[in-house]
């Protein structure tokens, strides 16, 4: 089996929300946003809710896409009925000096059966849960900046989330659905190409709500490239911004002799794979 691995690759999705028009929509929702019962119980007043926190952030979504060709040969024993029930033997066009022996109405050929198998994963992944995420899928052809130095992604005044699931996990977890074991006399072909392994940082901005009378609290969450809005638990401030790295970020060199079969010989070719697209490219004279 070989097992081709692409580089890995950091994008940052541009919001075409601008800041004051987010804190514009979220004070515009200031009096529903505690849910239609409690307006219409307790209507609060237009100065009883603040906007007591608020934060730009960016929250991070995985891009796994990969596919698998396997063509592969099987021996098979083929019945074939014969339908004249007189007969005794037959005589193929294709070998007219065999002879083959008619029993219980068929004949028995030996067969060599050529197969092929393809399958693909396309899949957009939180990168905070490890959930498929398929609602963020259009943020996959959105104008977006890709980061050379990961090290290097800072932007001021905002939250930046570095993901709880790394890559190497996810792309185990991909490939463990993506391949499938069988049967064969030979294998022709047994390739997997793992196409796509992209982190995406996508804006969000948070408000958090605070009905002074009743003292509760509420989030609001507005999609910095949709613009949609939506009430959260996530607290606002709740998370800080951490340092971003690419061995943080993106594993797969270090855990590559385990991707699959953990001390197999698949594995350690995804390794030597991973090794040498790694490895700088010789100066030239």
């Amino acid at each position: 089996m070989e097992i081709r691995v692409s580089p890995e690759r950091v994008f940052v999705v541009t919001p075409s929300v601008t800041w004051d028009a987010a804190k514009e929509k979220a004070w515009g929702q200031k009096a529903s946003v505690f849910g239609a019962l409690s307006n219409l119980v307790f209507r609060p007043a237009g100065d009883d809710v603040q906007i007591t926190k608020s934060e730009l952030r960016y929250e991070p979504f995985w891009h796994i896409a990969c596919h698998s060709d396997l063509e592969y040969e099987v021996k098979e024993t083929l019945a074939l009925p014969v339908k004249n029930t007189a007969a005794e033997a037959v005589f193929l066009d294709l070998a007219p000096d065999t002879q083959l022996e008619v029993k219980d109405g068929s004949i028995q050929l030996t067969a060599l059966t050529r197969c092929r198998e393809s399958h693909r994963k396309d899949e957009v992944v939180d990168g905070m849960t490890g959930k498929p995420r398929p609602d963020l899928t259009h943020n996959l052809k959105r104008p977006m900046t890709e980061l050379r130095e990961v090290d290097s992604f800072a932007p001021a005044d905002a939250v930046v989330w570095v993901p709880e699931f790394r890559s190497s996990f996810l792309v185990r977890q991909e490939l463990g659905q993506l391949m499938t074991a069988v049967q064969a006399d030979r294998i022709i072909t047994d390739v997997v190409d793992v196409t796509s392994i992209a982190l995406f940082f996508r804006p969000v901005y948070a408000f958090e709500f605070l009905w002074r009378s009743k003292q509760k609290s509420q989030s609001l969450e507005i999609d910095g490239v949709t613009g949609e809005s939506k009430t959260t638990t996530t607290t606002v401030g709740s998370r800080m911004t951490r340092h971003l790295s690419k061995e943080l970020l993106f594993d797969i060199g270090a855990d590559a002799v385990d991707l699959l079969v953990p001390g197999g010989g698949i594995a350690m070719k995804v390794g030597r794979a991973v090794i040498r697209r790694s490895e700088p490219k010789p100066s030239q004279a």
